[in-house]
């Protein structure tokens, strides 16, 4: 199972009333396991988690500035 399939099966897990401390743990988890340059992909799968898209968003420019 890839990093896609197994994101989907936490997102699924989770569904849209993930707490604070469960979208930290994702976000946590995505770091560790998707590549940086899929981070926008992960987030696109996490669009219905409130915030995790903009989390992502954000990092990802962040570290296209640097």
């Amino acid at each position: 199972m890839n990093w896609l399939n197994k994101l989907q099966n936490r997102v699924e897990a989770l569904g849209d009333n993930a707490s604070e401390e469960q979208k930290e743990a994702l976000v946590n988890w995505i770091i560790e396991n998707v590549p940086q340059a899929y981070w926008m992909s992960a987030a696109e799968e996490c669009i219905n988690i409130p915030g995790m898209y903009t989390e992502f968003s954000m990092r990802s420019s962040e570290n296209q500035c640097r």
